[in-house]
């Protein structure tokens, strides 16, 4: 057996210095990685890049793949570098029910930069924890009283029955994708289809890109992960959401409406007791109004996100883990979350879901990704 044990540790040896294994991408993107201390983060994760593998299982199992395949010519790849994490910090603002500013709190979260060639992508690090994912009786009552009872069974009632979810951290870019991160990532390798270089209608290299289909959404991901060694995706609804609502439980993260001077949305409407306001009819550069608690910004409007999930009418038997809801339900369609510069408000709110064909392109679609540790 002396000679196994010799072999093993050659095997391990040259699997510390391959490329990382990608992992599938049909996946929520979650990330279990303890919100304190960093130190044991980092701790776990060079532990496994010694071992040669990326986080998903022991480094032996890549002694039947990469490892054996590594001639003796080939060229040493090192491992993936640890993302360095910084704080950074903004203000999170809250607006009663008139839409008039009550609270101007400090807010401070951390995030790493990932390179893509000519740009980069700031992922946000966001702690697990338990919400309540769907619509509220409050909201279900205002709801009511503003387009009544049919218009809310047909448009609405997908949002219910309210329910509890646990989520493990994960990371989530701090703006939807934009026109400049598309063309860096366009640039990589294709994996499985054609990306356009530019799909766009309105100009300007930090508005967050349009005319994207959920599943050119998913290849700017394949590419992405293929290029970092890091496994990202699309959210999943819950993640989402959770995201979104940033330990809120109102309509809006910045309270029961929202307006036009912190969001772009269609203002010729109101929601609730909140004001009308502009119509600006594009959309606007990302970063352009307040964050949310969580540091993400332009969560309600500028463009509708891409989810991983299919299609259901309500979240009756919707999972617990945060996971994506890819079981039953109609598998023909992908769900689009937070509104557009083209939306009325109540098309904006945390809760509110749409859905529409994986092929579908539209000026008011765009998305970001999550990523493992």
């Amino acid at each position: 057996m002396h000679w196994l044990t010799k072999r093993l540790r050659h095997l391990l040896q040259q699997a510390a210095a391959t490329p990382l294994l990608r992992s599938s991408l049909t996946g929520p993107g979650f990330i279990v990685v303890p919100p304190s201390p960093t130190q044991l983060y980092y701790g776990r994760r060079r532990t496994l890049q010694i071992l040669g593998y990326g986080g998903t299982g022991m480094g032996l199992a890549l002694l039947g793949g990469r490892a054996l395949a590594q001639g003796a010519g080939s060229k040493p790849v090192q491992p993936l570098p640890l993302p360095d994490l910084t704080s950074f910090s903004f203000e999170v603002i809250t607006v009663n029910a008139r839409g008039q500013v009550v609270a101007r709190n400090p807010g401070q979260a951390s995030s790493f930069k990932q390179p893509m060639g000519n740009g980069q992508i700031e992922m946000v690090a966001l702690p697990g924890g338990q919400f309540l994912m769907g619509q509220s009786s409050a909201e279900k009552a205002e709801l009511l009283r503003q387009f009544g009872q049919e218009a809310y069974s047909r448009v609405y009632a997908g949002e219910l029955p309210q329910h509890p979810v646990s989520l493990a951290p994960f990371f989530m870019a701090k703006y939807p994708i934009t026109h400049v991160q598309w063309r860096a990532v366009e640039a990589l390798p294709k994996v499985k289809i054609d990306l356009s270089p530019d799909p766009l209608w309105f100009k300007g290299d930090n508005c967050p890109v349009e005319l994207v289909s959920w599943k050119e959404a998913m290849e700017f991901c394949a590419r992405l992960s293929a290029y970092s060694g890091r496994t990202y995706s699309l959210p999943s609804e819950a993640q989402w959401e959770y995201a979104c609502r940033a330990g809120t439980t109102t309509p809006f993260h910045f309270g029961e409406t929202v307006t036009t001077d912190i969001a772009n949305y269609n203002g010729s409407s109101a929601y609730g007791a909140g004001p009308t306001g502009a119509y600006r009819q594009e959309t606007t550069d990302v970063g352009t109004f307040p964050p949310n608690a969580f540091g993400l910004y332009d969560m309600h409007g500028n463009v509708w996100e891409w989810c991983l999930d299919h299609w259901h009418p309500s979240y009756t038997g919707a999972p617990a883990n945060g996971s994506a809801w890819t079981t039953a339900g109609d598998s023909s369609f992908r769900i689009l979350r937070g509104g557009s510069w083209v939306s009325l408000p109540r098309f904006c709110r945390s809760a509110y879901r749409d859905y529409n064909l994986p092929d579908y392109r539209s000026r008011g679609n765009g998305f970001r990704v999550v990523c493992s540790a």
